[in-house]
C-alpha cells in the first residue's frame, strides 16, 4: 500500500522541517554559531538518527507495494518533495543564507535521505512495472532486476555518505549548500558565494 510511503515520507519532511525550524530560532536569537560543537552535536545526531531509521522504515515499506503503488506521478511527488526542502531551506526568513553550522549538516541529511529514496522509488518502479506489469520483485529480466538490486545498495550508501559528510561539517563547519541559491537567485559570482 502506497498509504505507509506516503506517511513515512511526510515524518521524513515533517522532522526535518522541526529541526530547521529550531535551529533558524536558535541562529535569530543568536544561541548557536560554527563553534557550538554540543549544540550542533545534538542536532547533527538527531537529523542523522531520524534519517537513518526513516529510510530503513521506507525501505521495509517498499517491500510490501505492489505495482501499483509505484507510478510516474509517485515518482515526480519524490522528486517535489526533494527539491520542495531545499526551496524552504533558502527561504531568507529562515535566515540560513550564507551561514555555516549545524543547519547545512541537518539539510545535507534529509536532502541524500530524500534522494536515496527516490532511487528506492525509481528502482520498484522498474523492478515492479516493467515488462507486462510483474506483481512479484525479481521476476523481471534477470539483469535489469540485479540493475535495480544494485541501485538500492547504492541509495543504502548514499545515506551512510551524508551522515560522514554531516560529521565532517561538524568538526570543520565549512560547508554552506545555499551556495547555489546565492549564485542563482542573489546573482553572486561563484567565488563570492565561497567566501
Amino acid at each position: 500500500m502506497r498509504k505507509g510511503l506516503i506517511k513515512i515520507k511526510a515524518i521524513s519532511i515533517f522532522s526535518c522541517l522541526v529541526l530547521l525550524m529550531i535551529l533558524s530560532v536558535l541562529n535569530r536569537n543568536g544561541l548557536i554559531s560554527p563553534t557550538s560543537y554540543f549544540i550542533n552535536a545534538v542536532f547533527t545526531g538527531l537529523s542523522g538518527g531520524i534519517a537513518l531509521t526513516v529510510f530503513v522504515l521506507y525501505k521495509k515499506e517498499c517491500k510490501k507495494c505492489e505495482a501499483g503503488a509505484f507510478s510516474l506521478l509517485w515518482l515526480i511527488i519524490s522528486v517535489l518533495s526533494y527539491c520542495g526542502i531545499y526551496c524552504i531551506y533558502c527561504i531568507p526568513l529562515l535566515g540560513f543564507i550564507d551561514v555555516k553550522g549545524a543547519n547545512n549538516s541537518v539539510i545535507i541529511v534529509y536532502t541524500f535521505s530524500l534522494f536515496s529514496m527516490f532511487i528506492y522509488d525509481i528502482s520498484y518502479y522498474i523492478d515492479l512495472n516493467h515488462n507486462n506489469y510483474p506483481r512479484k520483485i525479481g521476476s523481471n529480466k534477470p539483469e535489469l532486476s540485479s540493475l535495480c538490486k544494485v541501485a538500492r545498495a547504492i541509495a543504502v550508501y548514499f545515506i551512510v555518505v551524508a551522515i560522514i559528510i554531516a560529521t565532517i561539517n561538524l568538526v570543520m563547519p565549512k560547508i554552506d549548500v545555499s551556495i547555489p541559491y546565492q549564485v542563482l537567485i542573489e546573482n553572486k559570482s561563484f567565488s563570492e558565494a565561497l567566501k
